[in-house]
C-alpha cells in the first residue's frame, strides 16, 4: 500500500511541478512506488495454491502486456487533448487509477485484523 501511495502522491506532484529540477526531488518517492509490482506479485503468489502458480503468472503477464499496449495510446491521446489547458492531467489520471486498488487493499487488510 505504501508503494502505491508513494506513486499516487508523486504523480499528483508531477502534474503541478513548475520547474524541471523538481522532478529530481520526486525521484526517491517514485523509486519507492516502483517496488509495488514486486510486492503485489509476492502477495498474490502467496494467496494462490501451488497448483495455480502457473495460471496466476500467466494472467499477470497477460494483464501487464495489455496495459503496455493500451496504456501508452490512451495516455498519449489524453495528453494531446489536454496539453494546451493542463498538460499535467495525465499524471493526475494515473494517480486516480491507484484509488480503486488502494481501496480494495485497505478493505482487505481491515478484514484481517
Amino acid at each position: 500500500m505504501m508503494a502505491m501511495a508513494c506513486d499516487a502522491v508523486s504523480y499528483c506532484l508531477l502534474a503541478v511541478v513548475p520547474d524541471g529540477w523538481m522532478i529530481f526531488a520526486l525521484t526517491p518517492f517514485l523509486c519507492l512506488g516502483g517496488m509495488g509490482p514486486s510486492v503485489l506479485a509476492g502477495l498474490t503468489s502467496r494467496r494462490a495454491g501451488e497448483d495455480r502458480q502457473g495460471q496466476l503468472q500467466g494472467v499477470t503477464a497477460s494483464l501487464a502486456s495489455l496495459a503496455a499496449i493500451i496504456g501508452p495510446s490512451v495516455f498519449l491521446m489524453m495528453y494531446f487533448a489536454t496539453r494546451t489547458t493542463m498538460s499535467g492531467l495525465v499524471w493526475i489520471f494515473g494517480a486516480a487509477l491507484y484509488l480503486p486498488c488502494l481501496l480494495v487493499l485497505v478493505r482487505r487488510s481491515a478484514y484481517r485484523v
